[in-house]
């Protein structure tokens, strides 16, 4: 698989990394193909991404004893 794609722009959802498997996040290293990733390194970049948010959001933490199917 290709290395994953960071967009650059002012808005806070180009932060979203694509092209990531879901396997290496989790403990068990089971998981597919995620729509898009987020990686906030800061509060204002966590607080600008949830104002930008419009759907459902799932906060994966460290990923201890996660499953993604």
């Amino acid at each position: 698989m290709s290395e994953p794609s960071t967009l650059i722009s002012d808005d806070p959802l180009s932060l979203a990394k694509t092209g990531l498997l879901a396997a290496p996040y989790s403990t068990y290293r089971i998981g597919g193909p995620m729509d898009a990733a987020y990686f906030p390194e800061t509060i204002e970049q966590v607080q600008a991404l949830l104002k930008s948010l419009s759907g459902s959001l799932t906060v994966l933490g460290w990923g201890s004893n996660t499953l993604i199917a």
